[in-house]
């Protein structure tokens, strides 16, 4: 799937020419610590962290830290309120993310069950989508997504504060 990123998306979104190489290929080179061509998820999450990018639990602990430093007013208990829009807030950037990912697997999924019908890889489908109905249509279903997950995550990412308070344990 990476490779994908690396040949086709990447080129493509810098309208370059796959076999030029661009600063998205040294990208995937200092992604990929191995060296064995494919970044795992292992790796793409080091890189990500190292370029100061958080993932899952730590943009929450990002947010909750932003909203303490320049709104909190003598108080080191964001709230629940706050706490609710930190985890949707986390929730909503990762599901913007990797919507796309999901939505092409599901639709891989249904021409599978068409008998003779042409079976597009990921690559083929995700241009078919983009030509057909635009970059818009790789969210296309993503609201009710977003209407399962975003109270989901807020509230567990909640339960997951009051638990540490209650435990006593602090932060690093």
């Amino acid at each position: 799937m990476l490779r994908w990123l690396r040949d086709f998306v990447l080129p493509t979104a810098a309208c370059q020419d796959a076999e030029q190489p661009t600063r998205y290929e040294t990208l995937f080179q200092a992604l990929d610590r191995n060296g064995d061509g494919v970044v795992d998820i292992g790796e793409l999450q080091e890189g990500l962290r190292n370029l100061g990018i958080p993932l899952g639990q730590d943009a929450e602990e990002l947010l909750k830290s932003y909203w303490l430093d320049n709104f909190a007013k003598d108080s080191v208990n964001p709230g629940v309120m706050v706490l609710l829009g930190c985890g949707a807030l986390s929730s909503t950037c990762g599901q913007l993310a990797s919507y796309p990912l999901a939505l092409v697997r599901t639709r891989m999924q249904a021409q599978a069950m068409l008998e003779g019908s042409p079976q597009l890889n990921m690559v083929g489908l995700f241009r078919r989508i983009i030509s057909k109905e635009g970059i818009p249509g790789l969210y296309r279903g993503i609201t009710p997504n977003f209407m399962k997950v975003l109270p989901a995550v807020g509230i567990s990412y909640v339960v997951y504060e009051n638990m540490k308070q209650t435990l006593g344990v602090t932060q690093k």
